[in-house]
């Protein structure tokens, strides 16, 4: 464990910044308990002062700094570290936005010209930022249009875990009936969970969460409201949130997610359908919103149908149909992302697709069946939500036949993706059942029951990750893992519920808010030599480029200064250009896919020309001819290329600073 920690000293640092808030909050809340009141009351407020202060400094959680760490230079992170395992976010998602600015034919292009060389989609499959109506489902991009780069990156970040915070606290305050240090608890166990923060920047996860939940705060307030004009002002909320949930486009995670959204929404249309009265002025404004949230959506599909087509006619991912099952264990497997900011290794895979919520099962389920069975509360929430965790559980457990899977529309999404919903059904079962307990369990009851699920827990993680699960890290895990159980069971108690709050929130700044870094501004990849060299190259005149014997994510380096790049990540397949190659269409099904590209230039290809070398990294081996095909003027290379030279053919040498840069010049 002391090897970790000395291992790990911009985790410390990080670790003291948390710490150092914490103790301030905890202070204030004990001496000056009337601020929390006016914190509380303008929450909003102060969340948009710090979301502007963070656009003001530049503030974001990027892993750009990663670049550095390939092509020398400052990382630029003032606390914590950038994480390499995140590579679509700091070398795919991240390059492919700050490509739109530069982009040759102009700033923010729905279709891009620089992204894979050729018309790509920018909006549809990695959600950028474009000049176009459809931004009113993309909220948390616009910062890029109106701010810059390095403004919009803060917006982004800080935007996201801002009003997710507020949003699931809103949400909790729903489910708890206002009882504030438990929606405070739940919001905490969302925001700074880990599969929140190692997924954090792409497949719009965060705008899931948000959007998701806001629907049904929204619909909770239109219900109850009786004032005409707000009501217009809810229903226009709903439908922004719905698009933007929509246009998320990963089903992966929405999919499973929407069954959370529906059973809440159902929850709320139960509670409030007595009171809420629909006049016939209510009918015409639910259906002019809806009339024009279809036509919008229509509009953006339309625009994008034809890259619709071309991701679900994929091999990968497109051609996917899961029938769910194998994955029961990761019920238990919660408490072992409570180090995954430490310490990586030694997991059977990485840790992003090991992280899970902290969501505390079974307790939530056991006080579930408390509130059932001991006080006889047949409370609806509690019903509906027992219902879909015992739906989505048999999926991830046992799957299902592969028509019900369909009929579900669980088929587009692995059991191993559906845990974000369990959790978060988790999480709100525990609160939920919590609020409704009139008393805390014993002490005797609740140490049984903690040691009772904490053994049951760290037997299975080491049974199955015994690699990671080494003594020392089992006993740290165990020990948070049985004091946080201990106090959510004996949260009705005062003593109970302040240590439970500020345990909690301690340790989940450990488990998620150490993830990503804190970082300021973007100037330290554009001032890398490497990446001036490109823009300077590119700038005299503009060509199409290709990255050479170089793997990802340098293939994606030129973009971010518009140079118009072949080979950049292939979001969706280019089949007519690699038809060009391809004329029998043999490697169809290697091309035609989601793919990192890599390519080789050869005198004469022996090879196959496109060879699979992972489900989303393919090669793709040239000859001279194929350059001349293919428009190719500039490449980024490791290696010598003059070698290549021939009276037909020059390659130029443009610039050599990490990488070489030719120009490729044809007789």
């Amino acid at each position: 464990m002391k090897e970790l920690l000395i291992n790990n000293i911009e985790i410390i640092k990080y670790g003291i910044f948390y710490g150092i808030i914490i103790l301030t909050f905890s202070l204030i809340y004990f001496l000056k308990k009337d601020w929390f009141e006016k914190i509380y009351k303008h929450r909003y407020k102060v969340g948009i002062i710090i979301l502007l202060i963070s656009v003001l400094l530049e503030i974001s959680g990027s892993s750009i700094g990663c670049w550095n760490q390939i092509l020398g230079g400052e990382d630029g992170v003032i606390l914590g570290k950038s994480r390499s395992i995140r590579g679509d976010e700091w070398g795919t998602f991240t390059p492919m936005t700050f490509s739109q600015k530069y982009n040759k034919t102009g700033e923010f292009k729905y279709f891009s010209d620089t992204i894979r060389a050729d018309k790509t989609d920018t909006f549809i499959v990695y959600g950028q930022p474009v000049w176009n109506i459809a931004m009113i489902y993309r909220f948390f991009q616009i910062g890029f249009l109106l701010f810059g780069l390095g403004k919009g990156l803060a917006f982004f970040w800080a935007g996201r875990y801002i009003f997710l915070f507020l949003v699931s606290f809103d949400m909790l305050q729903i489910i708890t009936k206002n009882k504030r240090g438990l929606s405070f608890i739940g919001a905490i166990l969302i925001t700074f969970s880990p599969i929140i923060n190692w997924w954090f920047a792409i497949n719009g996860l965060a705008e899931m969460l948000i959007f998701g939940q806001l629907s049904v705060i929204l619909l909770d307030k239109y219900m109850k409201e009786k004032s005409y004009k707000k009501r217009w002002i809810y229903l226009t909320g709903i439908a922004i949130s719905a698009g933007t949930y929509l246009l998320t486009f990963y089903p992966a995670w929405q999919v499973p997610l929407i069954y959370v959204v529906l059973a809440l929404a159902l929850w709320r249309i139960i509670e409030n359908w007595k009171e809420c009265k629909i006049e016939k002025k209510d009918v015409i404004s639910i259906i002019t919103v809806l009339v024009l949230f279809i036509i919008s959506i229509v509009y953006i599909f339309s625009k994008s149908l034809d890259t619709v087509k071309a991701v679900l006619g994929t091999a990968y991912p497109g051609a996917r149909c899961e029938t769910g099952g194998g994955m029961g264990h990761r019920f238990f497997s919660y408490p072992m992302g409570l180090l995954f900011g430490i310490k990586e290794s030694g997991l059977s895979s990485n840790v992003c697709e090991e992280s899970l919520y902290y969501d505390f099962f079974p307790i939530g389920l056991i006080l579930t069946a408390i509130v059932f069975f001991k006080y006889k509360i047949k409370d609806k929430l509690l019903i509906i939500l027992t219902v879909i965790i015992a739906f989505l559980g048999a999926w991830c457990t046992y799957g299902f036949p592969e028509i019900i899977a369909k009929i579900t529309l669980l088929s587009n999404s692995q059991a191993s993706r559906t845990f974000i919903a369990t959790g978060i059904i988790n999480i709100f079962m525990l609160i939920r059942a919590i609020s409704l307990l009139k008393e805390p369990r014993k002490v005797w009851v609740s140490v049984l029951i903690s040691l009772a699920v904490t053994m049951i827990t760290i037997y299975i993680q080491r049974k199955i990750y015994p690699n990671y699960m080494t003594n020392k890290i089992t006993l740290v895990i165990a020990s948070l893992t049985l004091i946080m159980t201990y106090l959510i069971l004996r949260y009705q108690t005062k003593l109970g519920r302040i240590l439970s709050i500020i345990t909690i929130t301690t340790v989940m700044c450990i488990a998620g808010g150490i993830v990503n870094p804190i970082r300021r501004g973007v100037t330290s990849l554009y001032n890398l030599p490497i990446v001036q060299e490109i823009k300077k190259v590119n700038d005299q005149e503009e060509g199409k480029w290709i990255v050479e014997e170089i793997g990802y994510p340098v293939i994606n380096l030129p973009m971010i200064v518009g140079a118009s790049t072949i080979n950049t990540t292939n979001v969706y397949p280019d089949l007519e250009r690699w038809y060009k190659l391809d004329e029998n269409r043999q490697y169809e099904d290697i091309y035609n896919r989601y793919a990192h590209i890599t390519t080789s230039i050869h005198k004469d290809v022996n090879e196959d020309k496109f060879e699979l070398l992972n489900p989303d990294v393919i090669k793709v081996n040239l000859t001279i001819e194929d350059l001349k095909n293919l428009e190719v003027k500039y490449i980024l290379t490791s290696r010598d290329l003059e070698q290549l030279n021939t009276d037909q053919v020059k390659f130029e040498l443009k610039a050599n600073n990490v990488f070489k840069i030719y120009e490729i010049k044809f007789e």
